[in-house]
């Protein structure tokens, strides 16, 4: 098939961008490249007989109908990697700027252990079949271009779950071992792609590349660094139940379609800045074992972190001058920060979730806590002080309430609370401030708890799915409730007894003042002192007309209710004190 002169087919070398540089590598041809000379790359082949180019140069329509591609492909490989000489081993593994109308290597073994990598630079791939397929050597399939059939229309069945892939079988590289890295830098893939159950074993790159249909990552395993860095996936992805081992780069990738990662678990730290998130993007069971940054991330589509594990995580959304929702419901967060974006602003849902140590941040000066929203929020190691800017003492410690824009936009768990949810938001919140040592929180969370439980045994009071029973039950409970909120303040306002003792001294001075059976012909001097006096020291005092059965009976009575309310002052103050 071979013949006596050389395939005369060239690259030259492309220009570099200036963006591109040691941090953001390009990947394309350089000079230092086997066969770049004065710059431009010569294939190394022979020509085939009566053609000027090789096998693989010549365009599917001019090759012999008897030449399998794909074939050729493997036994040219296998032949580069018994030549000993590694300079003229490197130069016949390059495979570049190929036209492949079929890339089925479905099942196959390609290549041997190595340093060299099988490069693809600048091909053109159609029917791509890899299925199956176990890459020994280190593949090179930057700046490719990965054809699609142009009568697959994939659709969405449920925006929450999946794609159908079902029909997808135009770019497949399915059940793929990749034993060595691969790069697929700055790639194109004008088709739906699937990467479906994989396994990368050394080190992938998917940095630039862009993804014009859906792509399926799904259930693979990346066990060194991988790098989407820049990647754009125009009509969203499925990375669902993927392993990501070591460190993985998603900055400033972009999401034109929606994204699922339900269920993937990072083991290593994972970045996201300077990401879009233009449409759907779910987190839901994702978990990140270590750091987690979204900085500068921009957010207009719906960002659903719901039951989200994470050790530590950074969040900043871009200004989009608009009101975000993100939902983390049911997540588990131990620590970091999460940031209002710089203009407009961003309403977190931490229903039902647990938060360890995080920071709530904002550099403009507003009630920050009102676009959080904790409800049966679990707190575990969480600060209420005042060391960042939510400042729940400005709010008088009510940490329930959403401002009127931000419950507009929650559309992830329920938008009204009811009396039981409140007293089991703001008992979490007590215990968390307890066991922080912040007694002026914990106490202030006390009140909003006991306030609510007694709004709770009103709305019992009233049900008819109780008993009459449990409902006399609950009046009595709301009762005791309601008194010692008026009283005491639940034992944080002793002021409030303060002010109940004076009402009490006035009430009976008005009963020994305008009664003639009680004190006759007393004046109200005369009966304030005698009301004071009994109300502290349970003895009459020296009252003029007397003293009957029923001044008696009065007396005692002020004299018992004072002694209570004088102990209560003390309870209430030491109580007060020692916040």
């Amino acid at each position: 098939m071979g013949s006596s002169s050389g395939c005369t087919h060239t690259v030259e070398l492309a220009e570099i961008a200036d963006e591109w540089s040691s941090e953001k590598p390009s990947d394309h041809l350089s000079h230092d490249d086997p066969g770049v000379q004065d710059g431009t790359w010569h294939c190394p082949r022979e020509s085939l007989d009566d053609f000027d180019k090789c096998v693989f140069h010549l365009s599917p329509a001019e090759r012999p109908d008897n030449i399998n591609i794909s074939q050729e492909f493997l036994t040219q490989l296998a032949e580069a990697n018994t030549i000993k000489e590694p300079h003229r081993r490197r130069r016949h593994q390059q495979f570049i700027d190929v036209e492949f109308n079929q890339f089925n290597l479905r099942g196959q073994v390609i290549g041997k252990s190595g340093r060299s990598y099988v490069d693809f630079r600048y091909s053109r791939f159609a029917n791509v079949d890899c299925s199956r397929a176990e890459f020994r050597q280190r593949m090179l399939f930057s700046h490719c271009t990965f054809v699609g059939r142009d009568d697959i229309d994939p659709q969405i069945e449920d925006p929450t779950t999946r794609y159908d892939f079902s029909d997808i079988k135009s770019i497949l590289f399915r059940s793929v071992d990749f034993h060595s890295s691969v790069k697929f830098t700055q790639s194109r893939f004008e088709g739906p792609v699937r990467f479906h159950s994989n396994q990368y074993d050394r080190y992938v790159s998917f940095k630039g590349v862009n993804f014009q249909y859906p792509a399926d990552f799904e259930m693979s395993e990346f066990s060194r660094m991988a790098a989407f860095q820049g990647a754009e996936f125009q009509s969203g992805a499925r990375m669902c139940a993927t392993k990501f081992d070591a460190y993985a780069w998603f900055a400033e990738h972009y999401a034109g379609g929606p994204m699922f990662w339900y269920g993937s678990r990072f083991r290593n730290d994972a970045t996201f800045d300077d990401a879009v998130f233009a449409d759907t993007v779910s987190f839901e069971q994702v978990s990140f074992e270590f750091t987690a940054e979204f900085f500068d991330v921009q957010v207009t589509g719906e960002l659903n972190c719901e039951g989200m594990r994470a050790d530590t995580v950074f969040f900043e959304p871009e200004p989009t001058g608009e009101i975000q929702y993100i939902n983390f419901v049911e997540a588990e967060i131990n620590g970091g920060e999460i940031e209002q974006p710089r203009s407009g602003a961003a309403v977190y849902d931490f229903t039902d979730s647990v938060l360890g140590d995080v920071l709530f941040t904002d550099e403009r000066s507003r009630h920050l806590l009102g676009w959080i929203k904790f409800h049966r929020t679990r707190f575990d190691g969480f600060d209420f002080s005042d060391s960042d800017d939510l400042d729940p003492a400005a709010a008088n410690y009510c940490i329930h309430q959403l401002a009127d824009e931000a419950r507009a936009v929650v559309t992830g768990s329920d938008t009204t609370s009811t009396h039981e949810d409140l007293v089991t938001t703001y008992v979490y919140a007590k215990n968390a401030s307890s066991e922080a040592g912040n007694s002026v929180a914990a106490g202030s969370f006390f009140y909003w708890e006991m306030l609510y439980r007694r709004k709770g045994h009103w709305d019992r009071m009233f049900s008819e799915e109780r008993s009459m029973l449990h409902r006399i039950y609950d009046f009595t409970h709301w009762v005791r409730n309601g008194l010692m909120g008026m009283i005491t303040g639940y034992g944080e306002h002793p002021d409030r007894v303060v002010y109940t003792s004076i009402g009490t001294i006035l009430l009976f001075s008005g009963i020994y003042a305008t009664s003639e059976t009680v004190l006759p012909s007393t004046s109200f001097v005369a009966a304030l002192v005698f009301s004071i006096q009994s109300f502290v020291t349970l003895i009459f005092g020296d009252v003029t007309a007397g003293t009957s059965v029923l001044t008696r009976f009065f007396s005692s009575i002020q004299g018992f209710l004072g002694a209570f309310l004088i102990a209560l002052f003390v309870f209430t103050l030491t109580r007060r004190v020692h916040r």
